[in-house]
Formats: structure tokens, sequence, C-alpha cells
């Protein structure tokens, strides 16, 4: 349970100031040299007024005021887009700028936030599994406590582990939440090595992950769970050894990513590291059982007297030991029977 695999949160890099359309606030001098803006303006100005006399020179006589009216609106229409241009439209554009700039900035660091945050909990949970799975040995147990707290602190849709059966040809489910996993137990649910996503990743020893199901040719829909939109499927593995399959549903369509392989994968080596550790330990609990009714037969054996009490008690304990109703020990001519009564 040391060897875990843990996620570490990847924070992206800062980006870098965005430039604005058009070139740099570099190119935009006459937003930053007042010198260069009045230059600018005591020429439009003067080429206005330039333009006025010339035009002033093939025009009748005009009253004084009208002459007035016309130079102060010409000056405008001739001036007023040298303003806009060279003077408000630069500090527009910069304004504009910043403000995208800080935008990107507020979305990414609200996005490198929320990725701080679904790691931290990826963490937590992977050790608590790993804390819960430590003290398990009973294997069903054990799955029931994986598939339970996997769907519920990442509020999946359904989650649920096969294993392989002693053929290793057929991937049987074990475990799983909800309603449709007591349905899919109730009738010994399992998918053949190869065939959907459990069965290639159990074939391939390697994650299957479909964001979008109605875009994969070999999924499988399942009649009890129709609202699934996303699933994965990790190997649950020891080196090159599959035990089984963890494999997650999602009813939001792109909602499982790779973070989501990530985390589910680091959880099935403990899994697996956990399921190891329970079949030893059944099977040292099978060995110590034969073990102890070995001795037992014997010491009885051994404190007879005679031949018939030896056999009697011989066919009375194979009897009680494998659940026989009859047991029957013939030597010779000779035939002795236990029979147990239910």
């Amino acid at each position: 349970m040391n060897n875990l695999h843990t996620i570490q949160p990847q924070i992206p890099a800062e980006p870098s100031q965005p430039q604005a359309s058009g070139g740099s606030a570099a190119s935009l001098p006459h937003s930053r040299s007042p010198i260069r803006f009045l230059l600018l303006i005591g020429a439009s100005v003067f080429a206005a007024e330039l333009l006025i006399v010339v035009a002033f020179l093939f025009l009748p006589a005009l009253p004084p005021l009208v002459e007035v009216l016309l130079d102060a609106t010409a000056l405008i229409l001739i001036v007023s887009p040298v303003l806009y241009w060279f003077g408000f439209r630069p500090f527009v554009l910069e304004i504009s700028e910043h403000q995208r700039a800080e935008e990107e900035l507020k979305r990414l660091y609200q996005g490198t936030e929320q990725k701080v945050v679904d790691r931290t909990r990826a963490l937590a949970l992977s050790n608590e599994i790993s804390r819960r799975l430590s003290g398990l040995l009973d294997q069903k147990q054990l799955i029931s406590e994986v598939v339970e707290q996997v769907r519920s602190t990442f509020n999946y849709y359904h989650a649920h582990i096969y294993l392989y059966d002693p053929k290793h040809e057929h991937l049987v489910m074990s475990g799983g939440t909800g309603e449709a996993a007591r349905a899919m137990l109730a009738r010994g649910h399992r998918i053949e090595q190869g065939r959907g996503l459990v069965g290639r990743a159990g074939g391939t020893n390697a994650p299957v992950l479909v964001p979008d199901v109605s875009k994969d040719s070999g999924w499988l829909p399942n009649p009890l769970l129709p609202d699934t939109k996303a699933e994965v499927a990790v190997p649950i593995a020891i080196g090159g050894r599959v035990l089984g399959v963890l494999d997650v549903q999602h009813n939001v369509k792109e909602g499982l990513k790779q973070d989501d392989v990530e985390l589910l994968q680091s959880i099935a080596f403990q899994v697996a590291i956990a399921l190891q550790n329970a079949r030893s330990f059944e099977q040292a609990q099978r060995q110590a059982d034969r073990e102890a009714f070995i001795n037992t037969v014997t010491q009885r054996i051994q404190n007879t007297g005679d031949i018939e009490g030896v056999l009697q008690i011989a066919a009375r304990e194979l009897g009680q030991a494998l659940g026989a109703q009859r047991a029957t020990i013939q030597v010779g001519m000779t035939k002795l029977t236990d029979t147990r009564r239910s």
C-alpha cells in the first residue's frame, strides 16, 4: 500500500500578456506622445483652414456670419476624424486589450484553481481508499467499498468492478452501485474478453476512455443504464497480470477526461494490491483449515486402538469435511459406512 500512484496538480505556466491586434502598445505612439499628438492636431487644423480659404476663393461673397459658420463646420468635419483616429481610437484599443487580457488571466486563474481543487479531492480520495483497503481482507466487501467511494465522491453515474473467471475468458461483474448493479449481479452479468470497453481494457491491459459513447462503434449499451454518455474502463493489474477492470460511466457527454483516467488508474492499482492480499489471506486460511483438519483426524486416529475404529473415524471425518450424506471406506472384503443424517 506504500506504492501509491499519487496525482500531483499540474499548474499551467502563467500566460504572457496578450498583445493588441494590429501591434503592441509601442505601435500606438500617439496615445503615449503628447507632443506628437499636438503637432498632428496643429497640422490638421492648418490643413483644414488652408482648404477652407481655397474653397472660399471659388465661392461667391457670403455674409460674414455665414462664412464663420461654414468655416467652423468645415473645420470640425476635417479635424474630428484626425482627433478620433490619432487620439481617441488608440486609447480605446489599448483599454480594450487590457480588459481582454484581464479577462483571460481571470479565466486561466479560475480554471487552474478548479484543477487544483479537483486534484486535491482526487488525492484525498486515493489516500482514503488506500487507508480503507489496507484493513480489508474480504474481497466482496473490498469491491463494494471501492465502487461506492468512487461514484459518490465524484458524482459519477455508475461504477462497477469486473474480475476474471478462473479460465481468464470472461470478466464477471463482482460489484457495482445502484439498482442496475444489483440486477446485473443477480443474473451473473459477464463480458467476453475483447468485447466492449471493459473487454478491451482487460485484454490490452490499458485504459480505454470514450468521452462520447455515441461515437464509438465498439461500445456496448446496457439497457439498465440508459443515460450513459461517457465511459472509461481501467484495468486492475499488477505488472502484466490483469485481475479485472474498474469501469466508470457518466451521464454527461465529455464528462470523463484524462484526469479521470489518471485518478482511476491510481485507485485500480491499489485495488489490485488489496485483491491480491485478500486472495493470499483466503488461500492461507484454507491451508490452515486443511492442516487443522488433518491434525484433528490424526489425533483421533492415534487415540483409537483398533482398525475398525480408525476406519470409522476416517469415514466420518471425511464425510463431514466434504459435506457428504454418506461416506464409505472399503478395505479388502470389509466395507465400513458412515451415514450422516441432516
